[in-house]
């Protein structure tokens, strides 16, 4: 951090750890958190074999059904509960699907 930069991108990289200093290294403290992203690129492919295979979503809704529905069961296995269930206490508790 102490050595001068010339290039436009080199100042923008030292700009950036700068700000996320404190955090780069949060997996040497907390060992709950990962070094890397594998576990949210492991997520993703899915969702991109998905959308390779039948050509994506026809609706506007539909990306963010979906997205939530896997975002809710990954984490649900992560945690070690039921997928269904997991699903059952989203709908449940979202106001605007209640209305009767």
């Amino acid at each position: 951090m102490k050595l001068r930069v010339e290039q436009k991108d080199g100042r923008r990289l030292r700009k950036r750890y700068a700000l996320h200093r404190g955090s780069l290294f949060t997996f040497l403290d907390h060992r709950d958190v990962a070094p890397d992203n594998n576990l949210s690129e492991r997520n993703l492919r899915p969702t991109a074999t998905y959308r390779k295979v039948t050509g994506g979503f026809r609706s506007p809704w539909a990306p963010d059904l979906y997205a939530g529905v896997r975002s809710a069961v990954a984490t649900a296995a992560r945690k070690g509960l039921d997928a269904f269930a997991a699903i059952q206490n989203i709908l449940a508790a979202a106001p605007s699907l209640n209305r009767g």
